[in-house]
C-alpha cells in the first residue's frame, strides 16, 4: 500500500458535485479547475490550499487510471437520473478507490460503529497511526476527511465523539451494482465472499439489500459456487 494520503484538504460535497458537473459540461481539465478556483475561493482564502483542494476533486473525478475509467463513464450516465440524495453514493464509491486513505477511515468509522453506537474520535485517531503511522500531517488529513464527512451528513460530532447518521437505502440495482464494483476495487483483492462484499464496513452511510441473483447475472461480477455453499466473486474484465 502507497503511504502517500492524497486526500488532505475539507471537501464539501457541494464541491464534488461542481467537479462532475463541469467535467460532464466541458470534458476539459483546465475549463473545470478554473470554476473550481472561482467556487473555492470565496471560501479559502489561500491560494495554495485551493490549489490542492482542486487536486483532490480532479484526482477523484476527472484524473482516473484506465484501470478505473469505466466505472468513472457509467457513474456519469447515472449522475444525471439519479435524485441529488443519492448523488453522495456516486462520490463515495470514486472517494473509494481513488483514495486508499479515505477507505481505511470508512473501514474504522464502520468497524467501531458496529462495536459501539458512539466512537470516540481518540479511538478512530488511534487506528489510523496504527495503520498509517504518527505522522503529524495523517492526524491533520484525518481530521479534515472527518469535517467534511459532517458535512455530507454521513456523521455527526458531539464533544469528542463521533455518531453514524441514519443510512441512506439504495434500492436501484445497476446503481448498486455500480458501487459493489466499487467497494470490491476498493479492497484490492482477487476474489471475495458475496456476504463480505455487500456487509463492507467501507459502505456505512449506505443500506444495501441486494439478492445475489443480481451479482450473479451481472456484466460486472464472475460468480461462483465454492465448498459447501459459498458464494464466491471475483471482476469480470480486470485489466
Amino acid at each position: 500500500m502507497s503511504n502517500a494520503i492524497g486526500f488532505l484538504n475539507y471537501i464539501r460535497l457541494g464541491w464534488l458535485d461542481a467537479t462532475l458537473a463541469h467535467h460532464i459540461s466541458s470534458k476539459n481539465i483546465e475549463t473545470v479547475k478554473k470554476n473550481l478556483y472561482d467556487l473555492i475561493e470565496k471560501e479559502i482564502q489561500s491560494k495554495e490550499v485551493t490549489r490542492k483542494t482542486i487536486d483532490v476533486l480532479t484526482r477523484t473525478w476527472i484524473r482516473i487510471p484506465s484501470k478505473d475509467k469505466g466505472l468513472q463513464e457509467d457513474a456519469i450516465k447515472f449522475y444525471d437520473e439519479i435524485s441529488p440524495s443519492k448523488k453522495l453514493l456516486l462520490h463515495w464509491g470514486m472517494l473509494l478507490i481513488r483514495f486508499p486513505f479515505f477507505r481505511d477511515i470508512c473501514y474504522y468509522i464502520g468497524l467501531l460503529d458496529s462495536i459501539q453506537k458512539e466512537i470516540p474520535v481518540k479511538k478512530l485517531h488511534q487506528k489510523m497511526i496504527e495503520k498509517w503511522g504518527h505522522r503529524t500531517s495523517m492526524i491533520r488529513a484525518l481530521d479534515r476527511v472527518i469535517q467534511s464527512m459532517i458535512e455530507w451528513n454521513v456523521i455527526t460530532k458531539s464533544n469528542s465523539f463521533l455518531y453514524v447518521n441514519e443510512p441512506i437505502e439504495i434500492k436501484e440495482i445497476d446503481l448498486l451494482l455500480w458501487f459493489l464494483e466499487c467497494l470490491f476495487k476498493a479492497e484490492n483483492a482477487q476474489t471475495m465472499t458475496y456476504e463480505n462484499l455487500v456487509s463492507s464496513l467501507t459502505k456505512f452511510p449506505f443500506v444495501i439489500n441486494l439478492p445475489s441473483y443480481y451479482v450473479k447475472k451481472s456484466k460486472r461480477f464472475e460468480y461462483y459456487i465454492q465448498g459447501t455453499n459459498l458464494e464466491t466473486i471475483s471482476l469480470k474484465n480486470v485489466m
